[in-house]
């Protein structure tokens, strides 16, 4: 790659003008607004990104499950991002934006209120935090960008939505286990 050039943002559908994998140490995100904040999180671990989703509620949910929707004949958990990350959530509509996160065999939704186009970070720039859900501070000229853990955010929301439900539902353990059965 031309040292000389740096790669410029590119779009969701993931054309850019140059490849992003020659960079060392760095990695396209998916940057957004959530209830005023810019966060970023590693392209790798989104899916996709849709909206015009109607939610279908799930009774006793706690207020960071907004529900499920469809997707792709499968039904896919909805969380209000702001409420995990402990900021004030704007009410879900068939508008808002899903970003659909992937961590080994779990994908959720997170509720965003704005897409923008994609970023190249590099990690060795980042400002350390100690957020257990972020990898670090990231500065664009003027903006300030959390950059996520994608795998501590999904653990996170499925932890913190099993926690309440499992009180909502008087304290069973909401878990399978393997039972040996005889042949």
């Amino acid at each position: 790659m031309n040292s000389s050039t740096s790669p410029g943002p590119s779009t969701i559908d993931g054309s850019s003008a140059e490849s992003t994998r020659e960079v060392l140490g760095a990695e396209e995100h998916c940057v957004f607004e959530c209830s005023g904040h810019v966060f970023a999180i590693a392209l790798s671990a989104v899916c996709e990104v849709v909206s015009g989703k109607l939610a279908t509620s799930i009774p006793q949910a706690p207020p960071v499950l907004i529900g499920v929707v469809e997707l792709h004949g499968d039904a896919l958990p909805i969380v209000q991002l702001a409420t995990l990350l402990g900021t004030p959530a704007r009410p879900y509509t068939p508008a808002s934006q899903i970003v659909v996160l992937c961590s080994e065999d779990t994908r959720i939704g997170a509720v965003v209120d704005r897409v923008h186009p994609l970023r190249v970070i590099d990690y060795t720039s980042l400002t350390p935090t100690e957020h257990h859900l972020y990898r670090g501070w990231w500065r664009e000229a003027t903006t300030r960008i959390a950059v996520l853990n994608p795998a501590a955010l999904v653990v996170q929301a499925l932890e913190t939505v099993a926690y309440h439900l499992q009180h909502a539902c008087g304290g069973i353990t909401l878990r399978t286990r393997r039972t040996n059965r005889p042949s």
